[in-house]
């Protein structure tokens, strides 16, 4: 479930980059995470943990995560997340061990291990030995002698002291050693455990209980020699009374009655003089969203008249209902497809029920279409980004890449997803998204300060330039803005298209497709709005509009609205530019996988590294190889190769944009 608990993770003890200062997460964070979304979100909660139990015990028999499953099923239970409905209350062997001599023990049971000061010697040697101090987490483990794989227990309390146990050896305290790890005291490792694990076993002889480290790359580096590869720290088995204990509660604490937190208590998430709106219900089975909406007033009348209802998408969480004159706008906390939602109707009571289903990895719906929306506001004349953080280039801190072009290289790399790069791996190319980021990678690392680009077929039709003014630090992503310039340059009359065609790519020009273009034409507004420190005038081309639908392309209001700082050698195209923030664009793992390793981007990096060099160095130089004293395509005279099979290797790549001289 986290990194850190997987097999790959425990079993490379060559990895020595270090650990994060992440936060360890743990079954029973899962376990609080759980019964925060179940105050906080409408969901029916009692149909819905079963499936939700199911596939995440699904994964993890999958991923081989066998050794964690206990444990969670049993913190989802402590926390009152989800209950076993069925419980297994089957009478326990007896043994005289705390609450495990009564046949009907409690379906949880406390634990506490005793681990002697002599087992930890070792571990306090070698980690005094060590430069840098080193941080490690505990964790139990119960395993059958003749067993493989032990159940794992994370959520463990370590205390040094004395163990002092009640008269009934049913619960007990402990006097702490504040001295801890410079003191003479035995460790003693507290935590819950299942029992139905010892009701499926059984022979009480035959089971280990023990304490083991939890595997970190720092932690494996330096114990592995001392502790072994599962870095065991000590184990005893049940029959050894004076280390291993069970309580019906951690020592000194009372024990969690598990109580299903309440549910989300506010209905009606938005009310006025025309509806009444309800949060959307949540269903985990069939992965939607169902909102209940009364209609109410003159527009309810309207609605029982028989008026036709209709759905259109303003954003990827946002849809509008409407009929006749009224619009209702129906809001859901993650992106929905628009294309697959159904209306219900009851014409009697003047109500609307909407269920729409949430975007999936295998259908993402508007969201891939319009990633950045500017819409105007229905009730007043403004507009709205809702999507993108406001930029103000004031305060933020200037950065400087001159001598990071390497590191900026593969922060840029990691914009594709894994769709994204089979697609470019399959067909040659992006989509418009995946090429709306090629050209971004591509605009942040060209050498030159002014990027163009422009339709690959035909040539003759509008081109975009971009002045690059400078980058900045976004502390808000944790990632590059770029303060830029655009204009747009329409066709140049009298100019043929198939003539405009045959012009090499410079260093600092993207060619792409009439589709792609038109994908970078909607996303521009959203760039400008971004960074905007002007107001829309009355006569603004989005104001005007009747349209609700995204806006499509800049409106002339931001039009020589220029820094102090735009630099002199751009004077003259100052008043057709508009301000916008450029950023790097990433993709989000819940709507698109992206565990795979990065691929192989040959073609690119090459284009880059060729466009760069050709900027700085006169001499040719191989697109695929980038040796110098190349030679040239004997085709296009564009292109050069140093041989034969650098050339067939870059064909595919070339083929695009290769011309000869008869076809001009």
């Amino acid at each position: 479930m986290f990194p850190h608990e997987s097999i790959e993770n425990s079993t490379s003890f060559e990895i020595g980059n270090g650990d994060t200062d992440q936060p360890l997460y743990t079954k029973a964070s899962f376990a609080a995470l759980v019964v925060f979304c179940k105050r906080h979100i409408a969901c029916r909660w009692d149909e819905s943990m079963p499936i939700l139990s199911d596939i995440i015990l699904d994964r993890m028999e999958k991923g081989h995560a066998f050794q964690g499953m206990q444990d969670l099923m049993m913190h989802l239970g402590l926390a009152g997340a989800f209950n076993d409905p069925v419980p297994d209350t089957s009478p326990l062997p007896t043994y005289s061990l705390g609450i495990l001599k009564y046949k009907k023990a409690p379906v949880d049971a406390a634990v506490v291990l005793r681990v002697p000061r002599s087992k930890l010697q070792p571990i306090y040697n070698k980690v005094n030995s060590l430069v840098e101090p080193l941080a490690f987490s505990f964790q139990l483990y119960l395993q059958r002698k003749t067993g493989l794989t032990p159940h794992i227990f994370s959520s463990v309390q370590a205390i040094f002291g004395k163990l002092r146990p009640a008269q009934d050896g049913e619960t007990g305290t402990i006097e702490e050693d504040w001295s801890g790890w410079d003191g003479t005291s035995d460790l003693y490792l507290c935590g819950y455990i299942p029992t139905v694990i010892l009701r499926l076993w059984g022979d009480f002889p035959d089971i280990i209980v023990g304490a083991r480290l939890l595997s970190q790359t720092k932690v494996v580096n330096a114990l592995k020699n001392t502790l072994g590869p599962f870095l065991n720290v000590f184990n005893t088995c049940l029959k050894h009374h004076d280390s291993v204990y069970f309580f019906r509660s951690l020592p000194g604490l009372k024990k969690p009655s598990p109580k299903s937190p309440p549910a989300l208590e506010k209905e009606v998430a938005f009310e006025n003089d025309v509806h009444s709106a309800k949060f959307p219900r949540l269903g985990l089975n069939n992965a939607t969203f169902t909102t209940k909406i009364d209609v109410i007033g003159k527009a309810g009348q309207i609605l029982r008249d028989g008026a036709t209802v209709t759905v259109s998408q303003q954003s990827p969480s946002t849809l509008t209902i409407t009929f006749n004159n009224v619009r209702i706008p129906c809001s859901f906390p993650f992106p929905v497809i628009e294309q697959d939602t159904k209306v219900r109707v009851s014409r009697k009571s003047g109500s609307l029920e909407v269920i729409t289903p949430l975007v999936t990895y295998s259908n993402r719906g508007f969201f891939r279409s319009h990633p950045f929306p500017i819409v105007r506001q229905q009730f007043e004349p403004r507009i709205q980004s809702p999507f993108l953080p406001y930029i103000d280039f004031r305060k933020l801190q200037k950065f400087d890449i001159s001598d990071k072009t390497a590191e900026l290289q593969l922060h840029l790399n990691s914009m594709f997803s894994d769709p994204e790069n089979a697609t470019k791996s399959t067909t040659g190319q992006f989509d418009s998204l995946g090429c709306l980021k090629d050209s971004i990678r591509r605009m942040l690392l060209s050498p030159s300060r002014m990027f163009r680009i422009r339709e690959s077929i035909p040539a003759g039709s509008t081109v975009f330039v971009f002045f690059i003014a400078g980058f900045h630090f976004d502390f808000n992503s944790q990632s590059i803005v770029v303060d830029a310039y655009v204009k747009c340059l329409p066709p140049v009359p009298g100019v043929h298209p198939s003539i405009s065609a045959l012009i090499p790519p410079t260093p600092d020009e993207h060619r792409i497709s009439d589709r792609d273009m038109n994908f970078w034409r909607s996303v521009l507004p959203a760039l400008a709005e971004r960074c905007r420190d002007w107001e829309h005038t009355p006569q603004c081309e989005y104001l005007g509009s009747e349209r609700q639908e995204p806006l499509e392309s800049l409106c002339s209001c931001g039009h020589g609205k220029i820094a102090e700082d735009f630099p002199e050698s751009w004077k003259r195209d100052a008043s057709d530019v508009t301000r916008i923030a450029i950023s790097p664009l990433f993709p989000l793992p819940y709507i698109e996988s992206t565990q795979s390793p990065a691929p192989q981007t040959t073609a690119i990096s090459n284009s880059v590294s060729e466009n760069t060099d050709r900027a700085m160095d006169k001499k040719p130089r191989c697109r695929v190889c980038q040796k110098q004293l190349a030679k040239s395509c004997a085709r296009c005279r564009d292109a050069a190769y140093c041989s034969r099979e650098c050339q067939v290797k870059d064909w595919k790549e070339h083929k695009k944009h290769c011309r000869s001289e008869s076809q001009t």
